[in-house]
């Protein structure tokens, strides 16, 4: 898929090449954070329930 894309970025004028690298970059980032973010707390969350269970058994 990613290769693909790619190949007919570099099938583009390079100007046009640079635009869309930055726009799939962008993309990528701004679809990367919120999911990192949702990924992080979800972790933090499995932690506290485990650290719940270990205060409960006590």
């Amino acid at each position: 898929m990613l290769s693909e894309t790619l190949n007919i970025i570099r099938s583009m004028k390079v100007k046009q090449e640079r635009f869309v690298l930055m726009g799939l970059y962008e993309l990528f980032v701004t679809a990367s954070v919120p999911m990192l973010k949702l990924l992080f707390v979800r972790k933090l969350e499995k932690i506290e329930d485990v650290n719940r269970d270990i205060k409960n058994e006590d």
